[in-house]
């Protein structure tokens, strides 16, 4: 797959997401504000969409499968999946990654002591109890994240 842009006058073709569609990336965001500026404010969307279509990959899941299972039309599914539109709300994520047999848990950290963060609480937001293995996020409660790469 390739990515066409135009940027000042020159159409640039490159491998994404290789090393040179980041480099024309990182030029077009540090050289024109207003892009920055949305590609800041859609960050929160573009990751959950990412999330979202590799808990579908991971269970060896199609879009079309994700609507036979939900019911929902496979546009939507394509639309939740990217980096367009608002955050979608927990209650169709939830059903989502239970479409995917995972199980959708939120997690809240305040920083902490150094570069660590504190779980200050973690929640199940999915889960299907009577389920051999279920999967609770409580157990996460005051344990500490190590700081990022």
């Amino acid at each position: 797959m390739s990515l066409k842009l135009s940027y000042e006058n020159a159409d640039v073709t490159a491998a994404a997401p290789g090393d040179e569609y980041l480099h024309l990336r990182d030029e077009i965001l540090r050289d024109a504000p207003e892009a920055k500026a949305a590609w800041d404010a859609s960050r929160g969307k573009r990751e959950i969409a990412l999330l979202l279509a590799r808990i579908r990959k991971a269970a060896g899941l199609t879009q079309k499968d994700i609507a036979l299972r939900t019911g929902w039309d496979k546009g939507f599914i394509s639309r939740l999946e990217g980096a367009a539109g608002g955050i979608p709300d927990t209650q169709t994520m939830s059903r989502y990654a239970e479409a995917c047999g995972a199980t959708l848990g939120l997690v809240v950290a305040m920083p902490g002591e150094g570069a660590e963060a504190r779980i200050v609480d973690a929640i199940t937001v999915s889960a299907d109890y009577a389920t051999p293995n279920a999967v609770s996020f409580g157990h996460l409660r005051e344990r500490y994240l190590p700081p990022e790469d």
